[in-house]
C-alpha cells in the first residue's frame, strides 16, 4: 500500500504543478483500504478517489524459471512462482496452463485476481514438454530401433536413419535431420554409456524412402527372410514374434545372406565386423565382403565394398 501511495503523491505533484505551494500543501490523501484512495483539496472543494495497482508487466514483475517438463500423458502443471521483486505474489495472481498435454510448448497466462487491491492486467510465458527417451539401447551396444509418437528433434548424442536401398548383403541408411512421427528408424549413440535422452518437438525433412517396417499384431518379420536388429547387427529372423514397435526390415526373396553390412549414402560409416557394427568416418577405406576392414586397396582379385560400393578388382 504505502508504494501505491507514493506513486499516486508522486503522480498528484506532477498533475498539479502549476499549483502555488500553499494549495499543494492543503491535499490530503487518504487510503480507503481497498486499493483506492481519496485526495481532497479543502480551500477549493474537490474530493477525488482513484485507484492505484502496479501493472504485472512492470518491470519488477518476475516468474521464476520454469524448467523443462516430461511428457506423462496427463495434463502437466509445475509450480508456478511469481514475485514482485523479491516478493513471493503468486496468491495474487490467476494462473492458467494451456497446451500442456503433449509434447511441446505450453501456455502460461498470469492475470491479477478481480480483487487484488495491489496489481493488475496480466503477462504470460511458456514452459518445454518433452518425451524422455529412457533405457532404449540394450548394454553397451551403439543401435536401437525406434518408431516416435510425434515428431521430434534429435536429441544431441543420437542420429536416426532410414534404410532406403538393399544391394545383396549390404543395405544403404540415410541419415534424417529429426526423428519423425510413425516412421521407424535406427537410432544410433555416439557414447555408450548414456542410455537417457530427453526429446523436444522437433521437425526437418520428411523421408520420402524407407524400406524399414514397425511390427504389430498383424506385421511380423516373416522367417529366414526378413532382418531384426540384434545386438548392434542385422541378423536372418529364424522364428519368434516381434513386440509391437520393434523395426524389422524386410528382404527380397532370395537375398540368403545371414548378415547385412550397413553403408551411409554412400560412404561406408558402418560395417559388420565379427557379427557387430564398426563405426568409421573414413569414406576411402576398404572393406571385405563380410565387413572386415582392409589396411588399405586390396591387391588381391576378389569383390570389396569401397566408399560405400561394392567393386571388383581384376
Amino acid at each position: 500500500m504505502k508504494q501505491n501511495k507514493n506513486i499516486l503523491r508522486a503522480a498528484l505533484l506532477l498533475l498539479l504543478g502549476i499549483a502555488a505551494p500553499e494549495v499543494r500543501a492543503q491535499q490530503l490523501i487518504t487510503d480507503n483500504g481497498d486499493g483506492t484512495y481519496t485526495i481532497t483539496m479543502p480551500d477549493h472543494n474537490v474530493t477525488v478517489t482513484a485507484d492505484v495497482k502496479k501493472l504485472l508487466a512492470h518491470q519488477d514483475i518476475s516468474i521464476e524459471g520454469i524448467a523443462d517438463q516430461d511428457w506423462t500423458g496427463s495434463a502437466i502443471e509445475p509450480a508456478i512462482v511469481v514475485k514482485d521483486g523479491e516478493t513471493d505474489i503468486t496468491s495474487e495472481c490467476d494462473i492458467t496452463i494451456t497446451d500442456n498435454t503433449a509434447v511441446g510448448t505450453a501456455n502460461v497466462a498470469i492475470t491479477a485476481k478481480a480483487e487484488s487491491t495491489e496489481y493488475a492486467d496480466g503477462i504470460s510465458t511458456t514452459f518445454s514438454i518433452l518425451r524422455r527417451m529412457e533405457n532404449l539401447f540394450k548394454d553397451s551396444y551403439t543401435w536401437t530401433g525406434y518408431v516416435a509418437q510425434e515428431d521430434l528433434a534429435l536429441p544431441s548424442g543420437l542420429t536416426a536413419y532410414t534404410v532406403t536401398a538393399l544391394n545383396g548383403a549390404t543395405a544403404t541408411a540415410t541419415a534424417l535431420d529429426y526423428i519423425p512421427q510413425d516412421v521407424p528408424v535406427l537410432l544410433g549413440r555416439t557414447d555408450n554409456t548414456v542410455n537417457l535422452y530427453r526429446a523436444s518437438a522437433g521437425s526437418g525433412t520428411a523421408p520420402t524412402e524407407n524400406l524399414l517396417q514397425a511390427a504389430s499384431t498383424t506385421n511380423q518379420p516373416t522367417a529366414f527372410q526378413d532382418y531384426v536388429l540384434y545386438r548392434d547387427a542385422f541378423y536372418l529372423v529364424s522364428g519368434g514374434t516381434l513386440a509391437d514397435g520393434k523395426v524389422f526390415l524386410p528382404i527380397p526373396q532370395g537375398n540368403g545372406a545371414r548378415q547385412l553390412s550397413i553403408v551411409e549414402d554412400g560412404h561406408a560409416t558402418s560395417v559388420m565386423d565379427n557379427g557387430q557394427w564398426i563405426m568409421d568416418n573414413d569414406g576411402g577405406a576398404w572393406y571385405a565382403v563380410d565387413g572386415r576392414k582392409l589396411s588399405g586397396r586390396p591387391v588381391k582379385k576378389g569383390v570389396y565394398i569401397h566408399e560405400g560400393r561394392k567393386t571388383v578388382i581384376r
